[in-house]
């Protein structure tokens, strides 16, 4: 019995000697990332070693610290906006410097599907249409939903009446199943926006539905 249990407290700190090994068996990378042909610091690039789980994000300085195993490694740096790269890393190597180039044509954007994942644009089974903050303050426009119109391929914008305050639709066009919705989805910094029209209630007040008219003067928003 004493044996048994002898066994089993060697195994036991044998397992722990060698996850303090293989814990030691790291060195630190730490670098700089800033933007192709300028000194701007990139903030919030991924920084993440290929065929391990081991990454991090860069500071607001551009700068990141990683531990990653004693061996030569890789790293997959991406950002937004940006072209991705990948560097080798030697052993001997412990600082990595880099710039990343603007991605024109967008090619490394992730769309986000609606279902908590996100998959590159390149990939994306449907066209992803973008509008930069340039083609909106091109001309001046009352609402967001003008400024938006005639930009989106497949997108119907109007409004319903001329009336101060009277709302914009929007329509997507190409919808074929039974029972979806062309109205698109608003989210604004990951937060889902009510899309519902509210009524001004001078239908109520001036009985414009009396007598079977049906004419709506609400100019609902």
């Amino acid at each position: 019995m004493r044996t048994a249990k002898s066994g089993w407290f060697l195994l036991i700190f044998l397992a722990l000697a060698a996850h303090r090994v293989d814990a030691q068996q790291q060195r630190r990378v730490t670098g700089r990332l800033t933007a192709s042909g300028s000194a701007e610091a990139l903030p919030g690039a991924s920084v993440r070693v290929v065929g391990t789980t081991l990454g991090t994000y860069t500071s607001d300085e551009g700068r990141f610290s990683l531990l990653v195993p004693d061996t030569d490694v890789q790293l997959n740096i991406r950002r937004i906006g940006y072209k991705g790269v990948m560097l080798s890393v030697p052993r001997a190597q412990g600082e990595v410097n880099t710039a990343l180039d603007r991605d024109v044509l967008l090619l490394e954007g992730q769309v986000i599907t609606g279902e908590a994942t996100s998959v590159a644009r390149r990939n994306a089974a449907n066209d992803i249409a973008t509008v930069s903050d340039v083609e909106l303050t091109r001309a001046p426009t009352p609402t967001i939903e003008n400024a938006l119109a005639g930009k989106i391929a497949g997108a119907s914008v109007s409004q319903n009446s001329g009336a101060p305050g009277g709302g914009i639709q929007v329509q997507l066009r190409g919808v074929t199943t039974i029972n979806a919705a062309a109205d698109p989805l608003y989210v604004i910094d990951g937060v889902i926006v009510s899309n519902d029209a509210i009524g001004s209630g001078a239908n109520a007040i001036t009985a414009a539905a009396a007598g079977g008219n049906a004419s709506n003067q609400d100019n609902p928003v």
